[in-house]
């Protein structure tokens, strides 16, 4: 599915997605599918709602949102393991922090739903509190 909620308040109507996985290795940035972005962007057009996609890293507890309507410049790559796929990411620092979820439990809870397939290995070090 696309969306993972839609939300009416005022007449105004916003959608949002949420993806609950780990920041990039390599870089201080997040970032989706680029298929998956252009079709957010499409929906977007099509039915003049907001789309918010919002980012719960499940390794770091860290949750930031993209609103793709003030989107703040990103990169598109190629992924190194074929087959390739685009990905669209774009830096932390760019995105809208919302808070840390700060609980090493909620954290575990859900990195038990990680489908990643490599070792979550930052090259920047995290302190929980």
């Amino acid at each position: 599915h696309l969306i993972d909620i839609i939300a009416i308040k005022n007449n105004t109507t916003i959608a949002v997605d949420v993806k609950t996985k780990a920041r990039f290795n390599k870089f201080n940035a997040q970032g989706i599918n680029f298929n998956h972005y252009e079709k957010y962007k499409e929906y977007m057009i099509k039915n003049n709602h907001n789309v918010y996609v919002f980012f719960i890293d499940d390794k770091i507890g860290d949750i930031h949102y993209l609103d793709l309507k003030n989107e703040p410049k990103g990169i598109v790559f190629k992924e190194k393991n074929y087959p390739f796929t685009l990905i669209k990411r774009w830096n932390l620092d760019d995105l809208i922090f919302v808070k840390n979820i700060n609980s090493k439990e909620i954290i575990n809870n859900l990195s038990n739903y990680d489908e990643r397939n490599y070792d979550f290995t930052p090259q920047m070090v995290f302190k929980f509190n």
